[in-house]
Parts: C-alpha cells; structure tokens; sequence
C-alpha cells in the first residue's frame, strides 16, 4: 500500500491510536511498545496488515492485522445526501479529482465513550467508600478502610500503617507498624465521628469498640445508604447529560446514523452503571437490615 495513500494514513493513525491503548493497559510493556516502529503494510481483504519491527535485532518482527474500516473511523457512513465535505469529480478527462473525506474521520467515539465512562465509575468507587462509612454494628477491618490519617507529611489510610483483625463481634484490634503514628491512627478514628470507641492499649495496639445498633438505627442507616446511592445515579446522569450535549453538538460534523450509534453505546454504558450502583447498594441494605 503507498504510504501516501488516504487508506494507508488512516488506517496507520487507528494503528498509533491503538498502540496508546496498549500502552495504557499493558505498562509494564510499555517501553517495548515505544520502541516498536511500522515497518510496512499490505492490504488484504478489507484489512491493512502492518509489519512492525524494532531497532533491537533481539525483538522479534510482529505482525499486526487491523481493518481498514473500524468501527471508531466508520463516521464516513453518511445519511443519505451525506456529510461529506469533499467536492465531486468532474466528467470526462477535463474533470477535477475528489475533495477530503469524511467529516467524522477525525472523530475518535471510542475514547470518548471510555473517558464518559471512567467518570461513572468513579462515582461507583465513591459510593462504596462512601457506604463502608455506613456500619452494620458487625466489627470488621473494611470499616476502617476509607479513614485517612496525616503521617510521614502526607495521608494514608490505616491499612498501611497498621494491621486490622477483628477479635470478635463488636472489637477491632490494630497494630501500627510504627509506634510514632499510634496517637495519630487513634485520633484519626475518633476523629471520623463514627460512634467508636477507641483505645490505646500500648506502644503499637489500639482497641476499637463497635456498639451494637438498635433497630431504629438500622433503619436510618439504609435510608442513608439509600440516599447515598441515590445521589451517586445522580452524578452518573449528570455524566450522561454533558455527553449527550457534546454528541449531539457533532450531528453537523458527523452523520445522524453515527450520532445515533454512539447515544446507543452510551445509554447502554449508563445503564450497566446504574445496575452497579443498585446491586452495591442491595447488598448494603442486606448488610445493615441483619441481625447478624
């Protein structure tokens, strides 16, 4: 294929697009894959195949097949009437050639769609911080997983400056790495208002007492866990909201067929969150509404 052809430019460009993903989710690889430079490429079918090779005679050649065509660059499908902005070819031998292509074939929906994405998990994330906060009365290490303390000019969280175990039903028993940040943890838990009550039983060991919950206060907890996750489906949709505005701000850039495909792809993304969120939030109702 001439690498100066349209074909070949665009399908090398969803080549290098692909690479930074690779980088991305193969770090440890990520020097390899720097290093790696496109070689040549042949067309088969409807796919480019692309030779790639490095400076290193130690790495071997890769071979790569990638279509010509994927769907993060088939903005090119135009509604009927098209939104192509290049001019047409004149008649007979006088005729002028064809203008650029696509409007859309610059528009990378994958990597929008993931970035829109990694913005509702974060609200996943948030809710289940959030919800080990809400305690079910059972003594458990994760209820003091989300509290952070200042030591060493920074904030950790007790996982890293101690051990947790649970001795039994209603008692935490911590041991600090360092006794110099025993007074701090114990503070720290104090501090985070969660109804404990905390000791320093020595040097390094610190105890931490869960009351019981009556019924009443379980009650209230699920209304909080409720509320919670409520305002967590709020902040996806919000996410949702301005994805929708900017898609629907590409409709005179990109055809109708694709802004429609990608709304799909999103309310498909959406929904699986929002599914996320109710199942975290069943099983915390669960948790809380136990006896156990």
């Amino acid at each position: 294929v001439n690498s100066s052809s349209h074909s070949f430019q665009r399908a090398e460009k969803t080549l290098t697009s692909s690479m930074a993903q690779l980088r991305r989710r193969l770090r440890p690889c990520s020097v390899v894959f720097a290093a790696i430079t496109l070689h040549s490429a042949v067309l088969v079918g409807r796919e480019l195949c692309f030779v790639l090779g490095a400076p290193s005679q130690s790495m071997n050649v890769v071979a790569m097949r990638i279509p010509v065509m994927p769907n993060r660059i088939a903005c090119a499908a135009k509604k009927k009437g098209g939104k192509d902005k290049g001019g047409g070819g004149g008649d007979g031998g006088d005729g002028g050639g064809g203008g650029g292509g696509s409007a859309g074939d610059d528009v990378d929906s994958e990597a929008m769609l993931n970035d829109w994405e990694v913005k509702m998990q974060k609200q996943v994330e948030k809710l289940q911080d959030d919800l080990v906060k809400i305690r079910a009365g059972k003594a458990t290490a994760a209820l003091l997983d989300s509290i952070k303390v200042t030591a060493y000019d920074t904030e950790k969280r007790i996982p890293e400056l101690a051990t947790v175990s649970a001795t039994d039903s209603t008692t935490l028993s911590l041991t600090t790495w360092d006794e110099t940040v025993t007074s701090k943890v114990a503070k720290a838990i104090m501090g985070a208002d969660l109804g404990y009550t905390v000791q320093e039983t020595g040097p390094t060991t610190i105890k931490v007492i869960i009351p019981q919950l009556t019924s009443e206060k379980r009650a209230a907890y699920v209304k909080l866990a409720k509320e919670t996750s409520e305002n967590a489906k709020v902040a996806v949709r919000n996410v949702r909201q301005a994805a929708m505005k900017k898609i629907k701000g590409m409709k005179k850039d990109i055809s109708e067929d694709f802004v429609k495909s990608m709304e799909k792809d999103l309310e498909a993304r959406v929904k699986k969150v929002v599914a996320e969120i109710d199942t975290i939030f069943k099983k915390k109702e669960k948790e809380l509404s136990s006896n156990q």
